[in-house]
């Protein structure tokens, strides 16, 4: 009987270890649609306010959020109590820690790619943006499940002003459809934060037979592709001119 040298178990069987264990570095996602961007040797942290990019470390079960955003930076230290292909809980170590999480005892992340909803069915999105002191567009926007495209102009939107309607072509659509099923709609706020000289941005979301309705400007860095589709889709739209009014959603 041949023998297998015993290097070869070794490494066989650390190659089966290094499978079998979950991985911190991917996008996790938190339970307020925060937003947790790992990667070997560093990371990046994102919470209700997505220009506010933290830096993030994880070594011997100890996740490191770090503010650098003043003069002296400060840690958010948690203890990774699970960690799992599709779930990270961590708890508290510190008091920034705490208050990052509303005092909770834990706090649970889920893999971003576990939140894609493949049966969710589109109906309908409203989408307005008003104007600022600068160059922010002041527009409306909606689309409906067959890919007709309403839009109002009204101000620092590029080459149009007032009433337009158009199609989206397939591709627009599946764009769209797409990015609606990872956004994770039934988790979106209500409200979320505003600023002062910034737009405020309302949405209004048709699927599954239900509605949900957000509100504000800080919109959460998971859902970015959306809100940069409903800010931008008009500029590839062929459009006619409408005479008249049109009854958008308030």
């Amino acid at each position: 009987m041949n023998k297998v040298p015993i290097y070869i178990v070794l490494f066989l069987l650390s190659s089966i270890s290094t499978l079998a264990s979950p991985t911190m570095y991917k996008t996790w996602i938190g339970e307020h649609l925060e937003t947790l961007e790992m990667k070997e040797g560093a990371g990046h942290f994102y919470g209700s306010n997505p220009l506010n990019r933290f830096g993030a470390s994880y070594k011997n079960d100890t996740l490191t959020i770090t503010n650098n955003t003043f003069s002296t930076p400060y840690d958010y230290t948690f203890k990774v109590l699970r960690l799992t292909k599709d779930t990270l809980i961590v708890s508290p170590l510190n008091a920034n820690a705490r208050g990052l999480i509303d005092n909770k005892n834990k706090f649970v992340f889920v893999d971003k790619a576990h939140l894609y909803k493949a049966k969710l069915k589109f109906q309908k999105v409203f989408f307005s943006a008003t104007s600022c002191y600068g160059g922010c567009p002041g527009m409306k926007i909606e689309i409906d499940s067959s890919g007709l495209v309403h839009f109002l102009a009204e101000k620092n939107v590029r080459a149009h002003y007032g009433l337009y309607e158009g199609q989206l072509s397939s591709e627009q659509l599946k764009e769209l459809i797409e990015i609606l099923k990872g956004s994770e709609l039934d988790r979106l706020p209500t409200e979320f934060e505003g600023a002062t000289d910034a737009p405020t941005y309302n949405f209004k979301f048709y699927y599954n037979g239900k509605s949900k309705s957000s509100r504000g400007f800080f919109f959460p860095r998971f859902n970015s592709p959306l809100l940069s589709y409903l800010l931008s889709i008009y500029l590839d739209i062929e459009f006619e001119k409408m005479d008249g009014v049109y009854e958008f959603e308030k």
